[in-house]
Formats: structure tokens, sequence, C-alpha cells
């Protein structure tokens, strides 16, 4: 049931500007009616000179409107002047909200990338001055939004923002001369999806300088306390991040962030928490700089050409097949390894047509020793970001051109390229492995992922990482570990093969551990395409075992 309060229809409501004129109207015509009922009144009889006859003239009546209007016009325009008042100051808040909304973040109240940029710019103006950036980078936080939320991913945004906060606010616990924290921390901001941002610069009243000592000790202060869990909405998770940390005088807002992410990515390729922008890395950058810019041309021109490494069956000796692994034949620089070009590929859009330079090339080159008798299967290591509904398609078009069968064609990967979008790469893997393809999980034991996938995931292939194989035969944990993994691999139906054996010592004791295949600079380094018979030749004819003869009855 409707209440009438709820069925009566508002009138809407009028423009300012009519509403105003509207009201001004109405005093008007309120003021001439009010005058004319005082004439008919006689309220101007009394200005008529004495034995005057006729009515009163135009100045009269007008004067008398004047009187009467005086007032409500004097309400009116003090109540307009008040109203004005609350207009200003309502646009005054609500441009003050607008510029607040644009220089802040809206998950975590931080200051936002553009403010960020504003306030390093304006540190850099002195050219004396050195300025520092540091930048701390969340580990796995897409695995955060996509297993739990956006909501949850926002909640631990904002708790990681609160937490960086909390860890260079002032001390309370000292008098108050001593109550600045020690930390020259200018502004604490998000600066992208995971990254938060800290701008390092003293203030020339008693803040201390910044220097390199100074911002390693405040990254290694900051990842101290994220180490602690965080309360993300009710749910507790512990984060794991890196940093960078890049200074200079005169540097310019945007050059001293590029330096503080090129620092923060070399520090977690090698695996160090916290590093700086130095020598090395300018020298690494200018060079990745020039590289970048070549790579696409390389690719055009076949400058991208493979090595391969064979795989020797640890029981007979035997080569089961080769490894594929990309080298770019710089005109000018020499032959590059992948470390040189590699990850510039997966930054970039090149990764597609590099990978599919690298298959043209494998393919071709096992159907040439196929044509001359050496009957071998290449393996190709897959980025995460081929793995996608096209990758089939693609693959079996080479294949086609090629004349090579899909057996011959085993696909690597690592668990991290397995688990990215785990529910597309099990889909895409299953329908390759239906069209022949082997498929091996490669540095297996180094990743984040647990054993759920090596049930979901259509792998043949395990290979065991060179960090578990270097300490053989001493190491009895080494030892432990790969027998574990054979035992579990050979369960599921799959191979085992180990790399990085560098000596014989690591060769028998694998083949003791019942290993099935090995791969290292102790039988071959990689080759180019053109040795690779010879290669082949030299090992089966040095580690062949010879089949057992039958004893004569």
């Amino acid at each position: 049931m409707t209440s009438s309060a709820g069925a009566r229809r508002r009138l809407p409501a009028l423009p300012l500007g009519t509403g105003v004129a509207l009201e001004a109207f109405l005093v008007l015509l309120g003021s001439a009616l009010a005058t004319a009922l005082l004439v008919r009144l006689g309220a101007l009889d009394r200005f008529l000179p004495p034995g005057s006859a006729g009515p009163p003239g135009l100045l009269p009546h007008l004067g008398l409107f004047l009187a009467v209007s005086h007032l409500p016009m004097f309400a009116f325009g003090a109540r307009r002047g008040r109203q004005l008042k609350r207009e200003h100051a309502g646009r005054r808040g609500a441009e003050t909200e607008l510029e607040r909304r644009a220089r802040e973040d809206r998950v975590t109240g931080l200051a936002n990338r553009p403010r960020f940029l504003e306030l390093v710019e304006a540190a850099c103006a002195d050219p004396s001055a050195v300025v520092g950036v540091l930048l701390v980078d969340l580990e796995g936080f897409a695995d955060v939004n996509e297993t739990l939320g956006h909501d949850v991913g926002d909640a631990v945004l904002a708790a990681v923002g609160q937490r960086l906060l909390t860890a260079v606010g002032p001390r309370t616990d000292g008098p108050a001369a001593a109550s600045r924290h020690p930390w020259p921390v200018v502004c604490v901001a998000r600066v992208g999806d995971d990254t938060f941002g800290l701008l390092l610069a003293g203030d020339g009243d008693g803040a201390p300088s910044v220097d390199d000592a100074a911002a390693h000790a405040l990254a290694r202060h900051l990842l101290a306390e994220l180490e602690h869990p965080l309360d993300a909405g009710g749910v507790h998770l512990q984060v794991e991040a890196h940093a960078g940390v890049a200074l200079g005088a005169g540097s310019g807002a945007l050059t001293l962030l590029r330096r503080a992410d090129a620092a923060r990515a070399a520090g977690r390729r090698d695996g160090s928490p916290v590093r700086s922008y130095d020598d090395v890395l300018q020298r690494r950058s200018s060079r990745q700089l020039l590289l970048q810019g070549q790579l696409r041309q390389a690719i055009a021109n076949g400058e991208l050409i493979a090595h391969y490494q064979p795989k020797v069956a640890c029981g007979s000796g035997r080569v089961t097949g080769v490894e594929a692994l990309v080298r770019w034949q710089h005109p000018d620089l020499g032959l590059l390894p992948p470390a040189d070009f590699l990850e510039i590929a997966e930054q970039s859009s090149l990764i597609r047509p590099l990978t599919v330079a690298v298959l043209d090339a494998a393919l071709a080159d096992v159907a040439r020793w196929a044509a001359a008798g050496t009957d071998l299967g290449v393996a190709v290591n897959l980025s995460a970001r081929v793995l996608d509904a096209d990758l089939p398609g693609l693959l079996a078009e080479r294949l086609r051109h090629s004349r090579v069968t899909a057996t011959r064609l085993e696909l690597e990967l690592t668990e991290t390229a397995a688990l990215t979008d785990a529910g597309t790469t099990a889909a895409v893997l299953h329908e390759l492995r239906r069209a022949g393809h082997p498929v091996s999980i490669d540095d297996f034991g180094t990743g984040h992922a647990g054993l759920a996938y090596l049930r979901d995931l259509p792998a043949t292939t395990l290979k065991v990482d060179r960090q578990f194989v270097s300490g053989l035969p001493g190491s009895v944990r080494d030892t432990a570990i790969v027998v574990s993994t054979v035992e579990m691999a050979h369960r599921l139906g799959m191979t085992v093969v180990a790399e990085g054996v560098e000596d014989a010592a690591t060769w028998q004791a694998l083949t003791a551990l019942g290993c099935d295949e090995a791969q290292g600079f102790w039988m071959s380094r990689p080759v180019p395409a053109r040795d690779v018979p010879a290669v082949v030749a030299r090992i089966e004819r040095l580690h062949a075992v010879p089949a057992p003869q039958r004893t004569a009855r």
C-alpha cells in the first residue's frame, strides 16, 4: 500500500537562474499589488495639494511602489547573498574534492602516480639536491586477485599502503626533539598495480641525508615490516616483495622512476630483495635499449638461430633428442645468449614472432638431420605468453610446412609458465598432447607450484633443475630430492631428465638413482645445427652401453 505522502508528486526543481528570476518577479508583483491596494484605499490622497481635483500623477505612484517594495527587496537581496555564499563554498568544496581525487589513489588513499611524479619533479628542481626513488613491488599479487577476488586484492593494497606509512612514520617513543622518523621520506604513493613508490629527499631542516646506505636500510626495513601477516578484510595474508632504489641529482622524475624499476627487476632476476641502480645496471640498461630497438628487425632478418644440447639416456648412453636454445647472431656484438634479449621479447609483443622463428629453425634442422640419417626429436621452450588457444593451430601449420611429425616436437614450459592462467594452459596442453606433442615441465622444483598441477597437466617429462643435480653424489638432501622426484614421476608415467650434469660422478649417480635421461656440459655444450650429427656420434661412441650378449649353450 502506498502512503499519501509517497503518492504525492513532487514538482520538478527549477534551474537556478529561472528560480531567482521567478522569485524577483513575485517580489515585484506583490509590491505592485500592494501599491494598487493602498492607492485604492486612498493612501495617496494625503499627498495631493489642497483643493486638487485630479488623480495623483506617476511620481506619487512610483514613490509609493518603491516604499512598499523596499523591505521585500532588501530581504530578497540578503537571502540571495547568503545563497551565493553557500553556492561559492559548495563549488570550492567540489573543486577541492576533485583536486584531491585527482592526486589520490582510490584504493589506498595514498598519493597516485601523477602526484608522485609531480613531487619528484619538484624535488629534482634543485640540481644540487640528491633525490631518491624507492620502489616496492609485491610478488604474486595477480594470484590474490584471481583466487580471492578483487575486493580482497584491494584490501591487501590498502593494508600494504598503511603498513608502509606506519613503517616510515614518526617515532613516538622519544622526546619531541627526536620524534622525527629516521628516514628521509617525503611521500609514499601507489605508482602501479602492485607497486608502491617512496620519494626520498632531505628538507634542509635536520632531515637525514639521502644516500645509498640509508636507502638500502629503509628498503630492508620496509620488506621486514611486510613479512608480518596482513589483515585484508578478515583474510590474513603474508606478502613478499622486492625493492629497487635509484638516486640522483637533477635526474628528473621519469628517469629516477625508470632506474628504480630497472633495479627492482634486476634484483628479482638475481634473487636480491633490494637492488640499487648502479653503473653495471646503467650499462646493461643502455645495452638493452639498444637491443630492444634492433630485435624486431633481427627477427625479420633471420639473425636468431638455434643451438642444440643433446639429451642422453642414462641406461644406454644413446642420444634421445636435443633441446633448442635460441641465440642472436648480432652483426656488431657477435653471438648473444638468450639472457641478453629474451626478457626484452617477454616484455613486448616480440615473444610470439621470436618463438615462431625458433620453431621454424628447429623444425628445418630436424628435417635436414633426418634426411642425412640422424633421426632426432627437438624440444622448444615456450613462454607463458604464447600458451593460448591459437598455439595448436600455429604448431600444426609449422609442422605441415616442415613435414615433421608432432611426436618429434617436444614442448617445454617452466612451472611458472604452467601456472599462468592454469585453466587455459591445461586446456591448450591437452589439445597439444592429443595432437601427439610430448610436453615437459622445465626447472622442476624451483617454482611455487603444488603437486596438483602435475596431476592436472598432461606432462610426459619432468626436468630436474640443476640446483638439485650439482650436489650429487655427495649431498644427502639432493639425493633424497632426486630419488623422490624420480619415483613420483615414474608412478605418474613420466620420464625424468636431469639438467646440469658437469662430470662423470654426477652421471653415474643419476644412473644409479634411476634417472632416465640427462643433459649438461659433460656430455656436450649447446652446438650449432651443423655440428649436431657429429656430436651425437661422439656421445654415443663414448657413453653407449653395449647390449648384453647371449651365452651359448
